[in-house]
């Protein structure tokens, strides 16, 4: 069950997750200008957009091909939208769909995309049906995922051994030529909400200081990742941290963004998250996440015994024990940092990703709906604490 999971979803693969974008800036934090909007809103070092806004009909999925995004195969790589013109609140969703970090992760990891895809674009936060989704009437922006480095990296012709082709690990380098579309067709929003599952659950923190960056000072940004959790090093050792920052190229990327808050580049996960909650203090955020996630677990087993595990097939899962104990960490970590503006939604089980199905707006954990939860942080009302 985990394997079949892992190869069909692949998985992701990074750190962190924490906070917002937007918000005033914390003492201490590195390449920063600060801002108030609000206390959500905010911009580390705005960079105004340089492309054209997005023109395309309401109601419906539309592909946008950027010019110099790329797959990890090098094909064309872009984004999709799906308009409301009576609304200025937009969600930038980012796809799962798995990671290439040695042979048997770039094996379960899709290479490119075909944009004839995006007619399929549907469920959950993407549902605009479903009379639960608090975002139904929101613009939509689907990224899809074909980089294969949690849409965070910026690494050309990498070798990956047992991998014939060269690799390109530009997902970061496309999330800026995205944002220079996406940003000017929304030059003023009311509310951004920056999320995604799996892998871009991971990316959606990874790249949410480049977000923040992007749209205005003041812009109200909400930070949710789904199954894309931070842990300490003892369930995500540094090996394995550190291998995944050689291969994709994060020294360019997020850790460049952290300055002195990520000492250590073999061990930023949880260093990275409590970067963003200290840049954004006020901003509302949150990271939902399964007990014992059956994809999560089996990719974190690569860093098993000091990253002994066979790189052409999948490890064994980190026990469920140990996995459950790390989420817990965190989280108590964020209570003992008395970080009040961002929240965990824990549910005891297997299930890998909640917010691509609309069902899970039902899901119950000890009295508290997740859709609840959800609502109440994009409204900003509240960022509990929920479950084990």
């Amino acid at each position: 069950m985990r394997h079949h999971l892992a190869t069909v979803l692949g998985l992701v693969a990074s750190t962190s997750l924490v906070a917002c974008s937007g918000g005033d800036t914390g003492k201490g934090t590195q390449n920063v200008t600060g801002n108030d909007g609000g206390g959500t809103g905010g911009s580390s070092n705005y960079v105004p957009p340089t492309g054209a806004p997005v023109s395309a009909p309401d109601g419906t999925w539309t592909w946008v091909p950027v010019d110099g995004a790329k797959c990890r195969d090098g094909s064309q790589a872009g984004f999709a939208v799906n308009m409301n013109s009576s609304t200025d609140k937009v969600m930038i969703f980012l796809e799962g769909g798995g990671a290439c970090y040695n042979q048997a992760t770039c094996g379960a990891n899709p290479s490119t995309y075909n944009p004839s895809g995006v007619s399929t674009i549907n469920g959950g936060l993407l549902d605009r049906a479903a009379a639960a989704n608090p975002v139904k009437d929101w613009n939509m922006v689907y990224v899809p995922f074909c980089t294969g480095d949690v849409h965070a990296g910026s690494a050309e012709d990498v070798t990956v051994p047992g991998v014939a082709a060269k690799q390109q690990f530009v997902g970061y380098k496309n999330m800026e030529l995205f944002l220079d579309r996406i940003v000017p067709t929304f030059p003023k929003p009311s509310q951004v909400l920056h999320t995604g599952i799996s892998a871009g659950g991971f990316g959606a923190a990874l790249t949410a200081q480049l977000v923040s960056r992007k749209f205005p000072p003041g812009t109200n940004i909400t930070l949710i990742d789904d199954s894309g959790p931070p842990m300490n090093d003892t369930v995500l050792p540094p090996c394995l941290q550190g291998g995944w920052k050689d291969t994709w190229g994060f020294e360019n990327t997020f850790l460049k963004d952290c300055g002195a808050d990520c000492p250590d580049h073999t061990n930023y996960s949880i260093d990275w998250s409590f970067h963003l909650t200290k840049l954004f203090p006020k901003a509302k955020g949150g990271l939902i996440e399964t007990t014992d996630d059956s994809v999560i677990t089996l990719f974190y087993g690569f860093g098993t015994n000091n990253c002994a595990a066979s790189p052409a097939s999948f490890p064994p899962p980190v026990p469920e024990a140990d996995f459950k104990a790390g989420l817990l960490d965190f989280r108590s970590q964020v209570q003992a940092k008395n970080i009040t503006n961002f929240g965990t939604y824990f549910i005891t089980g297997t299930q890998h990703t909640w917010l691509h199905d609309s069902a899970s707006f039902a899901k119950d954990v000890g009295g508290v709906k997740l859709v609840d939860w959800l609502t109440n942080i994009l409204n900003g009302t509240s960022a509990d604490q929920v479950g084990p």
